[in-house]
């Protein structure tokens, strides 16, 4: 019976090592704190803190935004040609957003974008979300191009 018991749940030997119980707590964590542990209100700066170097690096330079526009009445004239090209619903030529220009796949649904060490990023181009934003930009840039021509 002492043998199966022994196969079937082990037994326990003795340990006569013994580890001082600083030792147990400096490896194996304790669940008392000392009396001069730092308060709990002052958790949050010592995570700051602890964290401070992964966050804290040389910020990016942003490009500076300058309108293109020397006065307002050439601002709102901008405005007026675009609202009235997308009245007409005119489609910009040679910037990629006509049929014709196409070619026989149709518009791209998916778009590679080549990133470090050999790995690309795949992004999916519903034609019902980019191509409402593609025409809009192209309009914009085709009466911002002609705008710009009037005051040259």
């Amino acid at each position: 019976m002492r043998f199966t018991g022994h196969l079937e749940h082990g037994f326990y030997v003795q340990n006569e090592l013994t580890l001082h119980p600083e030792v147990l707590a400096h490896y194996y964590g304790s669940a008392s704190h000392e009396a001069g542990s730092v308060p709990y209100t002052d958790l949050p700066s010592l995570i700051a803190e602890e964290q401070a170097p992964q966050f804290l690096h040389k910020a990016a330079k942003v490009p500076k935004h300058i309108n293109p526009f020397d006065h307002e009445d050439l601002e709102d004239v901008f405005k007026q040609a675009l609202n009235e090209v997308q009245r007409l619903n005119h489609m910009p030529f040679e910037l990629g957003v006509r049929e014709e220009e196409w070619g026989d796949e149709g518009y791209p649904e998916i778009e590679i974008i080549p990133s470090r060490r050999n790995k690309e990023l795949v992004v999916e181009l519903p034609h019902f979300v980019w191509y409402p934003w593609a025409v809009y930009w192209c309009q914009a840039l085709e009466v911002l191009g002609h705008t710009l021509n009037l005051v040259d």
